[in-house]
């Protein structure tokens, strides 16, 4: 999957230092792959959000996107 994600991000004219933000989802566990492979692939320098939670289309296991924008507003509502 993370091939996959550096090919996509390769044919927009991106890279993972520009990621700002990684989110996976998935119910199996990613932590053996977290340092070695995740981490060490995309930098983590956007953080990594794991949601546990199975992927909205059924036969897949494992989904991720990553996001890289030039600003980004968080508003809260209180």
């Amino acid at each position: 999957m993370l091939d996959t994600m550096q090919r996509r991000l390769e044919a927009l004219g991106g890279s993972w230092p520009q990621v700002n933000a990684v989110q996976v989802y998935t119910v199996h566990n990613i932590h053996p792959f977290l340092r070695d492979e995740i981490v060490r692939r995309t930098g983590n320098g956007g953080g990594l959000t794991w949601h546990y939670c199975r992927p909205p289309i059924e036969e897949l296991e494992y989904e991720m996107d990553v996001r890289s924008v030039a600003m980004e507003r968080v508003i809260e509502l209180a």
